[in-house]
């Protein structure tokens, strides 16, 4: 019969066969980069300016 610690261990080997975080990172990044690149294209055809204004 199998202890609590083996079936635990034989758990996380399944689940990290599974694990898609990398695929969830690259996600993230690209989102974020077609954001900015929209956020820039619409200011520059607007003719505003990205700076900082205290």
């Amino acid at each position: 019969m199998p202890t609590a610690e083996e079936i635990a261990q034989k758990q996380f080997d399944k689940d990290d066969k599974n694990w898609t975080g990398p695929k969830l990172v690259s996600l993230g990044a690209i989102t974020l980069l077609i954001a900015i690149s929209v956020i820039y294209m619409m200011s520059t055809t607007t003719g505003c300016s990205l700076q900082i204004v205290p």
